[in-house]
């Protein structure tokens, strides 16, 4: 797209350009280089006035930089979608203003106030068929619980594994499992459930149950088949084994013809698709 462009700035292909190589970085880990393109992103959309597409980066800006732990940025990020959400008055737009002052609350130590936020985005969200946006106030859903409620965080985080997995977001799948790991004992082995058992101990797969398949390949220590060498993430030869929905590289997934409006870095550039970054 930038070879394509040059230096042209038609309509808010340029923007959404810029929005994908920000988010891109963000996967990277580069957190500071995409804070500064999403912040530029949002610039030049609040310049042409173009809200429709400007929520979808605030968003963004406020999860990235609650990551980063600059939780100035997470609420001036979260506050302005709040207001541009008010007057766009959608579903989505509420939901994701709801999931990004989650976020804000989050890294300013308010758990409680997150929590609120989050649930009310998940509320907002379920009816739009936005399934990523929906998977994303999920897990800031589950995280926002873990210390007061882990239940509840528990059953969050597993809704937004399997949310992510419908849309396709490997990336964001991947992080929701290792928060659901992080809380620990029975989580962890329901995180095993829903990805194979290699990331149990061998003690944990007994307690499980979980027993080799007849007449599965040998495997290594470290998880990979001694005929291709290759990890199995669904460790299909062990049972009971876990399908995955095919891989869908496009915003929200299959059937989600209600999600309205806005534009998605992740759209673009294929960030969620599972596949490993170059």
């Amino acid at each position: 797209m930038r070879e394509g462009l040059g230096s042209r700035d038609w309509l808010v292909y340029a923007q959404n350009r810029d929005y994908a190589e920000a988010v891109l970085a963000w996967r990277r880990g580069r957190l500071v280089d995409s804070i500064a393109g999403l912040r530029a992103v949002a610039a030049r959309l609040r310049e042409m006035r173009a809200g429709i597409y400007l929520g979808d980066v605030l968003f963004d800006l406020a999860a990235v930089a609650a990551e980063s732990g600059e939780a100035a940025v997470a609420r001036e990020a979260a506050d302005e979608l709040e207001a541009l959400a008010r007057r766009l008055a959608r579903d989505r737009y509420r939901g994701l203003a709801a999931t990004a002052s989650a976020w804000a609350s989050f890294v300013g130590a308010d758990k409680k106030g997150a929590a609120r936020s989050a649930g009310l985005a998940v509320e907002l969200l379920s009816g739009t068929g936005c399934i990523s946006a929906e998977a994303r106030a999920l897990d800031i859903l589950g995280r926002s619980l873990a210390g007061a409620d882990r239940p509840g965080s528990m059953r969050a985080l597993e809704q937004a594994v399997s949310r992510f997995d419908a849309a396709g977001a490997g990336w964001r799948r991947d992080r929701s499992l290792e928060a659901l790991r992080a809380l620990g004992g029975s989580a962890r082995r329901r995180a095993a459930a829903l990805t194979g058992p290699l990331t149990l101990s061998r003690r944990e797969r007994e307690v499980a149950g979980w027993r080799p398949a007849a007449g599965a390949p040998a495997r290594s220590r470290r998880g990979c088949s001694s005929v291709s060498g290759r990890r199995s993430p669904t460790s299909p030869g062990l049972t009971p084994s876990s399908r995955r929905l095919p891989e869908w590289t496009w915003y929200g997934g299959p059937g989600s013809s209600g999600c309205d409006g806005g534009i998605s870095a992740e759209s673009s550039a294929g960030t969620d698709s599972g596949a490993a970054p170059p």
